[in-house]
């Protein structure tokens, strides 16, 4: 159970970090 609870939470916190760094990227383009 925690096994799957903490590849979850990594997983959330991996695509948080990519569409945070896409932002960045985006505004910093513009």
């Amino acid at each position: 159970a925690r096994s799957i609870m903490i590849g979850v939470g990594l997983g959330i916190f991996a695509t948080s970090i990519r569409y945070i760094l896409g932002i960045e990227r985006s505004y910093i383009g513009e």
